[in-house]
């Protein structure tokens, strides 16, 4: 599900070093199908040219707004100087007089010298502005105007887009731990090969991503992908099934939700050490079980709620039910081979008593699976 579709989207842009940013958030908003309106400040237009403004938002930079209309306003650089008036309802330009005069949600984007940003009536303003049930994103660590490294550097693009579509996205996982398990894993049978799968990670990390979009508190446990890490989510990276169980098993006994996702390998060689070489002749590699992380989880749950994933060939819905009891889950989805390395594929989804058919793209996967466990 595209939470920006047809949100009608007001962005203020205050006079910050960062403005160049807001340019292509308002790009990037747009092609996630939001109207964009932008309001800037007087200083803010000695910067950067409206006109420029005008182009990337598809209009002209707004005079008058309906406000009644507009969904969320982003103030994107935000500067001391804006969220000073905004906490202490100053209305003396239009971009403020437009915030104080709109129900809309605020998201606040600061940008600004880490000495400014750390000064006590600063961060009174913020805690101000939260009180009164402000969003803020940022600011990060790195690079300031100055040409210092510090806090205060205005939030990339990417994480801006996320603390918007988590404003949109349903609450209903707020205040929940969830931990996710993601990728495939590899067992070494020498010092230089390893066994794996085809698992690209992506439904993992599509049910980690929304699940932080609804407001949850994520733990994803990843095995080696070449997916960006998730925003705002800690990630603990393993390699093998055992480190993978590790890692389940710390986390495990303090998550309300356990998702499943990652292709653990089911076996592990006997490590040679060194390097076999080709001119060894035959050999034979030696297999072992390895830990069944989702049974040991069934086994141990004290209150969790688990959502199983088991990759079939054929016979998914059978098997995948026969799963869901076999390893104790409240949730099962049963996935197909094909779906392996793509961006989009199908699945069915269990509960107790009922199922549900999906298809599309992984990220709406996630989406419609979070939907149904929501629904019990």
């Amino acid at each position: 599900m595209n939470y920006l579709q047809n949100k009608k989207i007001l962005i203020g842009v205050t006079a910050g070093a960062a403005i160049y940013k807001t340019l292509d958030l308002i790009r990037r908003l747009k092609e996630n199908g939001a109207q964009v309106q932008v309001v800037m400040t007087e200083n803010a237009k000695d910067l950067i040219s409206e006109k420029l403004f005008s182009a990337i938002s598809g209009g002209k930079a707004m005079e008058h707004i309906e406000l009644q209309e507009v969904d969320l306003a982003v103030v994107a650089p935000a500067t001391a100087n804006f969220i000073g008036k905004a906490a202490n309802g100053i209305a003396d330009d239009f971009l403020t007089t437009t915030i104080l005069a709109s129900n809309a949600p605020l998201l606040v984007v600061p940008a600004m010298n880490e000495f400014m940003l750390n000064k006590p009536q600063v961060q009174l303003n913020i805690v101000k502005l939260l009180g009164v049930g402000a969003h803020f994103c940022g600011p990060v660590f790195g690079e300031l105007a100055c040409g210092s490294q510090g806090y205060g550097r205005m939030s990339e693009v990417s994480e801006i887009l996320a603390n918007i579509e988590r404003i949109f996205a349903p609450n209903d996982l707020k205040g929940k731990k969830v931990l996710v398990t993601a990728g495939p894993t590899r067992e070494s049978w020498d010092d230089i090969r390893f066994l794996s799968n085809r698992s690209s990670g992506k439904m993992g990390y599509g049910m980690a991503k929304e699940a932080w979009l609804r407001g949850a508190e994520v733990t994803l446990i990843t095995g080696p992908t070449a997916l960006p890490k998730p925003y705002d989510t800690t990630v603990v990276e393993v390699e093998t099934a055992d480190k993978m169980f590790d890692a389940v098993s710390k986390h495990f006994p303090k998550c309300d939700y356990f998702v499943s996702a990652a292709a653990v390998s089911d076996f592990e060689p006997e490590k040679v050490k060194g390097k076999i070489k080709k001119d060894d002749g035959v050999f034979q590699i030696n297999l072992q079980r390895t830990v069944d992380i989702l049974r040991w989880c069934g086994d141990y749950k004290s209150g969790q709620t688990i959502i199983g994933f088991a990759l079939e060939a054929d016979n998914s819905e059978e098997r995948g039910r026969a799963k869901m009891i076999e390893k104790k889950c409240d949730f099962m989805v049963a996935n197909l081979i094909s779906n392996m390395e793509f961006d989009s594929g199908k699945c069915i989804v269990f509960g107790k008593n009922n199922k549900m058919g999906i298809a599309g793209l992984k990220s709406e996967m996630a989406v419609k699976i979070w939907d149904f466990v929501s629904l019990g």
